[in-house]
């Protein structure tokens, strides 16, 4: 039977630790974030009733949340590459459509493509915001 070496010995375990907590870094805001737009889109429509009611409000907030979405996945990828954006986008994009059929089921809350498709462009906004922003630095350094 073979000895192993003492000082090899989990060394490839020790590398996929490594590189799963590295993953869980770089993904921990993503998802945590995702978690705080899936709490705020869980809340009851009658619970909102005494927010002021500004035409287009619903559309800057799915903004904010999706745009702030699409920049903390695209700080997440590493390396940056063009079409890791395109794929991170199509997974917000879905997320999102998940979040508004979810919606219906959420009482005196309803299911609205327009803010799916706010989502959609705030989302391809910011990563495409934030890899020009890290171009740039990079063109700098």
């Amino acid at each position: 039977m073979p000895e192993i070496n003492p000082s090899l010995a989990g060394h490839h375990l020790d590398g996929r630790a490594e590189r799963g907590n590295a993953l869980i870094r770089q993904w921990k805001y993503v998802i945590g974030w995702a978690l705080v737009i899936l709490i705020l889109t869980s809340v009851p429509g009658s619970a909102l009733q005494g927010a002021p009611s500004i035409p287009g409000a619903d559309k800057v907030v799915h903004a904010l949340l999706y745009g702030i979405l699409g920049w903390l996945t695209a700080s997440a990828l590493v390396p940056k590459h063009h079409l890791r954006s395109f794929t991170a986008w199509i997974g917000i994009v879905l997320f999102a459509a998940a979040d508004e059929w979810h919606q219906r089921w959420i009482p005196a809350r309803s299911a609205d493509w327009a803010d799916w498709g706010t989502d959609a462009v705030a989302a391809a906004a910011a990563i495409w915001l934030f890899n020009m922003a890290s171009q740039r630095r990079e063109l700098v350094a």
